[in-house]
């Protein structure tokens, strides 16, 4: 990691939102954390989010546990 995380947009959760009404809560509460953290490694992401995976290069998140 390089101490910060990308959210490509807000938009494209919001849309995923209202197509999936069940993960709204979920995926605000994960946008709320990770937009004000600053996580220093991927370690230091797993005490917030133990489901956490890397997948490459990328972080896979599992925000609504399905």
């Amino acid at each position: 990691m390089s101490g910060y995380m990308r959210i490509i947009t807000r938009k494209h959760i919001t849309e995923f939102s209202k197509e999936h009404p069940h993960s709204r809560e979920q995926l605000s509460a994960w946008y709320s954390i990770v937009s004000k953290s600053d996580y220093k490694s991927f370690a230091e992401l797993r005490h917030t989010f133990p489901s956490a995976d890397l997948v490459g290069s990328l972080t896979v998140f599992n925000i609504v546990g399905e």
